[in-house]
């Protein structure tokens, strides 16, 4: 049986132990060391390529903004106060004679 390029073949349905088998997509077959080895080297360099790039340098960008305003705002107010101011002193003096 071969699935996705790997043939397997069960001597004994009772055993759990299977002879597998590595085959190339070209019909060769490989042992299981330099199946794994290829696999590992092939997933490490995809890892150093993709990961491998530095962050870009930050660049600040400085402006100076300068607005002048004039805000003029001229509230009429019309207040007349008017007060009245009503106040009783009573002091009481004693006349001494």
């Amino acid at each position: 049986m071969t699935i996705f390029g790997v043939s397997v073949s069960f001597t004994d349905r009772s055993s759990p132990s299977a002879d597998i088998n590595f085959v190339s997509p070209w019909g060769h077959r490989m042992s299981s060391k330099f199946a794994l080895t290829a696999t590992f080297s092939l997933l490490l360099s995809l890892i150093l390529a993709c990961g491998g790039t530095a962050p870009a340098e930050q660049v600040v960008v400085e402006k100076e903004i300068v607005t002048e305003r004039e805000v003029v705002k001229e509230v009429p107010r019309d207040v007349v106060v008017e007060k009245e101011v009503v106040r009783e002193v009573i002091k009481e003096v004693p006349v001494v004679k």
